[in-house]
C-alpha cells in the first residue's frame, strides 16, 4: 500500500466526472455542471491533492483561495475542461468543481449566423433588447 507524507489527504470513494474526492470531504452538493465539497481539512492540503489529480497549465494561488481555471481531470474524459476552486471555510476547506467544456462548434455556420443562434448581433449585443431586460 502507497504511504501518505504527512499532511497529505487519502483518496475517499466520492467520484464526481473522474475526480476521487478527498476521504475527509463529503459531497455537499451536485447539479448537471457543478459539484460542491466540504470538509475539516486544510485548504493547503486540499490544493495539493487536486494539484496532484488535474492538469492545468496555470494556477492562481490567493490568501483565501487557490484556482485551476481551466483544468482537465487526468482519471476524466479528455475533453472536457473544469474550473476547480479551493476555497477557506471556517477551520475547513470547500472545492468547487465546475464544468467549463465550451459546447461543440457546429459545422457549415457563419460566424454571423453562430452570433445569431446565441442571440446576439456580431458585435455581442442582443438582437431582441428587451428580452436581455
Amino acid at each position: 500500500m502507497d504511504r501518505l507524507a504527512p499532511g497529505e489527504l487519502p483518496p475517499g470513494t466520492t467520484e464526481v466526472w473522474g475526480f476521487i474526492a478527498p476521504q475527509a470531504m463529503r459531497l455537499d452538493r451536485q447539479f448537471p455542471e457543478q459539484a460542491f465539497f466540504v470538509g475539516n481539512v486544510s485548504a493547503e492540503a486540499l490544493a495539493n491533492y487536486v494539484r496532484t489529480r488535474v492538469e492545468a497549465e496555470r494556477v492562481e494561488i490567493g490568501a483565501a483561495r487557490t484556482v485551476f481555471p481551466a483544468a482537465r481531470i487526468k482519471a476524466g474524459k479528455p475533453d472536457r475542461i473544469y474550473r476547480f476552486e479551493v476555497l477557506k471555510e471556517g477551520m475547513g476547506s470547500r472545492l468547487v468543481i465546475k464544468d467549463i467544456t465550451p459546447p461543440p462548434v457546429e459545422p457549415g455556420l457563419s460566424d454571423e449566423e453562430r452570433w445569431r443562434k446565441a442571440g446576439l448581433t456580431p458585435d455581442g449585443k442582443p438582437l431582441d433588447p428587451k428580452k436581455a431586460e
